[in-house]
């Protein structure tokens, strides 16, 4: 019998240092075959006022070195209003983060993913460094010869968080981007799509769905072996969407984060191989 596939999957670290530190060594523990890191991966510019000696932020004052110890719990970047540009801050103090995070990952199987709220800069940032953070790649390990990972940052008119939308596209837009990714993409597929589909157990929002109805006649249309998704905060679970094994990993509204597991079987029927998914787990970092 054919060893199992495993998949670790993390998604909307939002820039939080603290989690990714722990996610890293949960993953160096495990030893998957691959991982996938969703998008949204940075943080966010916090400006300052200064006045004179002192700090102020909404009119609390605050002491900035204190500030500057809970960044990396928080994922934001300490700036001070008229000194610093907020989207300079952002590009340096993501760009130093993201090089950061490529060195504690050095060794591993990593795949990166950008979201709805990382700026143009982030996807450059890996396209320059060779990898493919938006589009088909296929992964490879010593016990996988191959299997296309097909991921898309897009997200439609839902944003649950305070903050900039740089990946905002109407549903249509979505379905096009996707097919035409999905319709080159050689099988065994692994979709990696931001937004999770419509009216599923991975998309609830205020008791709402706000999901991507493009996103589920996607899966429908092409049944990739695994779908992963993030962006609706405090939905994570598994759920089984047009015959899809469909994962949501991404935090709770107050930023308590799992890493995903999943197990997929690989069968050889004739000279057909067979993916199946055979088990989820959500692991504590």
């Amino acid at each position: 019998m054919a060893r199992e596939i495993r998949i670790a999957f993390i998604t909307d670290l939002h820039g939080i240092k603290t989690v990714f530190k722990k996610a890293i060594q949960k993953v160096r523990s495990i030893e998957p075959d691959f991982l996938i890191i969703g998008g949204d991966l940075l943080g966010r510019p916090l400006l300052l006022d200064k006045v004179g000696d002192s700090y102020y932020f909404k009119g609390e004052e605050v002491d900035p070195t204190e500030l500057l110890g809970l960044s990396g719990e928080m994922g934001f970047y300490i700036g001070v209003k008229g000194r610093d540009d907020e989207l300079e801050l952002l590009k340096r103090e993501g760009e130093k983060q993201l090089n950061e995070w490529l060195e504690e990952s050095k060794g591993l199987n990593c795949y990166w993913s950008v979201g709805h709220s990382d700026p143009p800069f982030v996807e450059d940032f890996f396209t320059q460094r060779g990898m493919t953070p938006q589009g088909n790649v296929i992964m490879t390990s010593n016990y996988v010869s191959g299997m296309t990972l097909v991921s898309l940052g897009l997200t439609n008119n839902f944003t649950p968080e305070d903050g900039k939308n740089y990946r905002e596209a109407p549903d249509y837009l979505i379905y096009n981007k996707g097919k035409e990714l999905l319709e080159k993409a050689e099988p065994p597929v692994v979709i990696n799509f931001h937004v999770p589909p419509l009216d599923t157990n991975l998309d609830k929002f205020n008791k709402r769905h706000v999901g991507s109805k493009a996103v589920r006649d996607l899966l429908r249309e092409f049944k990739p072996v695994l779908s992963l998704h993030g962006h609706v905060h405090g939905s994570a679970a598994v759920d089984v969407v047009e015959g899809v094994t469909a994962v949501n990993a991404s935090p709770s509204e107050d930023m308590k984060f799992k890493l995903a597991l999943i197990t997929i079987s690989r069968e050889v029927k004739g000279i057909v191989p067979i993916f199946k998914v055979n088990d989820v787990k959500f692991l504590k970092i």
